[in-house]
């Protein structure tokens, strides 16, 4: 039997199919090639762009955070940009002096301090208004009712555990105790006492012929306008509770006046009389 052999392919034609074969790979690596570019050209222009928006997303946040915390703080000046409007207003009698006095107080009162607190210039400010007219008219009770008023309010503004001292602090009977060095005295901590029930523990107590200090630490102090020891007086870290409807003695003035001038609520010295 007798066997037919076909060759697959010319051998010219084999070639020209191979050639052909391999420049069609060559052509589709190219365009794989291009592909696998155009493909990292957008992810590294996608990238830019994600962090382009991340960086103006962050801005946008920051400058809304910023715009927020200026309002907040606007805010908690205005109760004191109104007092110190109110105490500036001129009053050319008395009557008129004790409405704007009454008004200021009323705001101050009715005021409750945030966790955003007025800047220490705006509480300058009333302190140094409050000051003309307490020169003006020093027997004139209103005066002294605004200016415990004024104290109330500075010293839940400027001390930043005002409300931790008002929640821990005992009442009365308080934690004293006497003591002998730099003169004696005696020391209340964390309780709630009054100037006044104070200075009746240590009537005509003297220590080496002079009379003693009294050191209110962490406490919430109330006065009322009553009689104050002569003898020095240091509140530390201590919010204060004055209801002054009357013309305080002359030590209560000396004592109201320099707290409301005080810069710095955390230590005030009240000198001897």
């Amino acid at each position: 039997m007798a066997c037919l052999n076909f060759p697959l392919c010319v051998l010219n034609e084999c070639e020209e199919n191979e050639m052909a074969t391999n420049q069609d790979l060559t052509t589709r690596l190219d365009k794989l090639e291009e592909r696998v570019a155009n493909h990292i050209t957008f992810f590294w222009g996608a990238t830019a762009l994600g962090f382009a928006c991340m960086g103006a997303l962050a801005l946008l946040v920051y400058n809304t955070r910023s715009t927020v915390v200026q309002v907040a703080k606007a805010q908690a000046n205005v109760p004191a940009q109104i007092v110190a409007s109110l105490l500036s207003n001129p009053a050319t009698t008395p009557s008129e002096a004790q409405a704007n006095l009454a008004a200021a107080a009323s705001v101050l009162k009715s005021t409750k301090v945030g966790k955003t607190k007025p800047d220490s210039v705006k509480l300058e400010a009333i302190s140094d208004k409050l000051l003309d007219v307490q020169k003006q008219y020093p027997e004139m009770p209103q005066v002294w009712a605004t200016t415990g008023a004024f104290i109330n309010y500075k010293s839940e503004a400027l001390l930043k555990n005002a409300s931790q001292i008002s929640e821990t602090a005992s009442p009365r009977p308080c934690t004293r105790a006497i003591g002998f060095q730099d003169g004696g005295g005696m020391t209340f901590t964390g309780c709630i006492i009054s100037l006044e029930a104070a200075a009746g523990m240590m009537i005509n107590v003297t220590f080496n012929g002079k009379p003693g200090r009294f050191i209110f630490k962490n406490c919430v102090v109330e006065y009322s306008g009553g009689a104050l020891p002569d003898g020095p007086i240091i509140f530390e870290n201590s919010v204060f509770r004055f209801s002054v409807n009357i013309v305080p003695t002359r030590r209560g003035t000396q004592t109201m006046l320099s707290i409301a001038k005080a810069d710095n609520l955390n230590m005030i010295t009240i000198p001897s009389a």
